[in-house]
């Protein structure tokens, strides 16, 4: 009940559950109609078999030879078309406005968080009793906004209200209650002078001009609250509802008349009464609730839903490590050529058109598995740490996984976090974490997007370093002689320097880059071998095919 319900969710692809669920159907409140008809046509019908001849008296047969029906429909078709339209003209209307209306709020109180970062580390309990201020007041905005359009009260979740000052919530209750102002004009009011109040303190290290933008995006999303009261208050008009109403009822008075006087059928002549008005009706009905999106009806707009996606997007900004500046990796690709050659431009006819395996083409776009539950963001706590606000780094957990979908049983064997924690995170060679294409690392990462599965092992060396697998015994042997025994002993042996880990990593590397180019070799000298075979097959059948012409002649 209220504004605690949901868009109705259905499928198109099966008939049968669509045709007969009740929720948010009107076929019952135009059967209500359409049923009465048909008993009418019904009844008029046997009626005629009762007594014969009574339609010639009451003129019956002339009323069904006339236009009379067809003006009425006429007429009637005209106006239900026009309300429909206008009706979900009205709701997708309705929907935008809300939309954009959460979206300008939101992006307001986004702007005001990130140009709080500058004063983050300076008066960080200032930055954070104005933040969590914000937060609060827009989210009671919001939620009166939604109220306000519904014409229902305290039916939408806020987040921590009571978290206000009391003298904040004896303000907006005097307002509202003994003043009866508006509860969203007056938060707005009390949201901009929060922000002017900031920046005169130095909360917010903008320039003006560029503060601005958070007053017009203010504004604009009050102009959106302000467009879809107009809906709310702007009802369709009165006399096109009555004249509906009353063509309404001569459709269904005449309906089953013009029936039973063509139909001389006890079956058929009810269901032809039936379909018109029962037609009619529910296209009626369905104007209704259309007309105004913001109820508490089955097909209503979810309000309670758009105030829980507010609430979790102003809580986002809220998160302890939302400060975090974005930043890639030391060992990203910056080379533009080895860049767009990693990425799969096509992804339809590539893996066909170019020969190039479809398990290739998936672990070359490895970007859509971020958001997979299986796949694990590792790296060196320094690193992580490196990109957050000293006092969020120090509290916050960081997640050290090994990345992959459980490639640690690959030839490499999984270390604690604590273990992980203890090694410098600055161990990488400058050579190879900044992608260098004289290195060896580029020359590994472009012989493995030929083999079928790879490893990323993401943290050891402050960059992702592929480590080939499931690609012959000979390269498994490789990948565990040159990872299991050297990382996970550097790793274990805490005496080790992070010097001495880095060059038994650089070693085996090394090693494994020598035994793929070794491989590569003995594939193409295999492959030149096979190539002058089958020319020299071919010259012979030349050779056969012309001494057998000779022999013939």
């Amino acid at each position: 009940g209220g504004l605690a319900h949901v868009m109705i969710v259905y499928e198109e692809d099966s008939l049968w559950p669509l045709l007969f669920r009740a929720e948010g159907s009107v076929y019952w409140r135009a059967s209500m109609f359409a049923v009465p008809s048909a008993l009418m046509a019904l009844g008029l019908v046997l009626l005629e078999r009762v007594a014969p001849g009574y339609r010639a008296e009451a003129s019956l047969d002339e009323l069904a030879q006339s236009t009379v029906w067809g003006m009425i429909a006429g007429f009637l078709v005209f106006a239900l078309g026009f309300r429909s339209t206008e009706a979900f003209s009205r709701f997708w209307e309705g929907t935008g406005l809300l939309h954009q209306m959460k979206g300008e709020w939101f992006d307001t109180v986004s702007n005001c968080v990130s140009f709080s970062l500058s004063a983050a580390k300076a008066k960080p309990e200032e930055v954070d009793r104005f933040r969590h201020t914000l937060v609060r007041l827009m989210s009671l905005a919001h939620g009166s906004a939604l109220e306000e359009i519904s014409g229902m009260r305290g039916e939408v979740e806020t987040i921590d209200v009571c978290g206000l000052h009391a003298a904040t919530l004896h303000y907006i209750k005097d307002c509202v209650e003994c003043h009866n102002f508006n509860r969203v004009e007056v938060l707005m009011h009390l949201m901009q002078g929060l922000i002017t109040q900031a920046h005169h303190r130095g909360i917010l290290g903008v320039p003006p001009p560029i503060l601005s933008r958070v007053y017009q995006t203010i504004s604009r999303g009050y102009v959106n609250l302000l467009n879809t009261k107009k809906i709310t208050d702007t009802k369709f008009p009165f006399p096109y509802a009555q004249l509906i109403v009353v063509l309404l009822f001569l459709h269904s008075i005449l309906t089953p008349i013009i029936v039973s006087v063509t139909v001389d059928s006890l079956v058929i002549a009810p269901i032809l009464a039936f379909i018109p008005v029962f037609g009619s009706h529910a296209l009626n009905f369905i104007s209704i609730q259309l007309e105004d999106p913001f109820g508490a009806d089955d097909n209503d707009l979810p309000l309670s839903h758009f105030q829980a996606e507010m609430n979790n997007c102003l809580l986002m900004l809220l998160h302890p490590r939302t400060d975090i500046i974005a930043d890639v990796s030391d060992g990203c690709i910056m080379d533009f050529a080895l860049l767009k050659e990693g990425v799969l431009l096509d992804h339809c006819s590539a893996p066909r058109d170019s020969g190039h395996d479809f398990t290739e083409a998936k672990a070359r776009r490895s970007s859509v598995k971020l958001f997979d539950p299986s796949f694990h963001v590792s790296g060196t706590r320094s690193s992580l740490e490196a990109m957050s606000p000293p006092e969020i780094s120090q509290s916050a957990h960081l997640n050290l996984d090994v990345e992959g979908e459980g490639s640690a049983g690959d030839g490499l064997e999984a270390v604690s976090s604590d273990e992980f924690a203890t090694l410098d995170g600055d161990v990488c060679d400058e050579g190879l974490c900044t992608g260098d294409p004289t290195g060896d690392v580029p020359n590994l990462l472009t012989v493995a997007r030929s083999l079928e599965h790879v490893v990323a092992i993401d943290g050891l060396l402050g960059a992702s370093v592929p480590v080939v697998a499931n690609h012959g015994e000979q390269f498994r042997a490789a990948t565990a002689a040159g990872w299991k025994d050297v990382p996970a002993a550097a790793l274990r042996g805490r005496s080790a320097s992070s010097r001495e880990f880095e060059s038994a990593v650089l070693g085996s590397l090394e090693e494994l880059n020598v035994s793929l180019r070794s491989w590569t070799d003995t594939m193409e000298r295999q492959v030149h071998e096979l190539v002058l075979r089958f020319t020299a097959l071919q010259e012979l059948e030349g050779r056969w095919i012309g001494c057998g012409s000779e022999m013939l002649m």
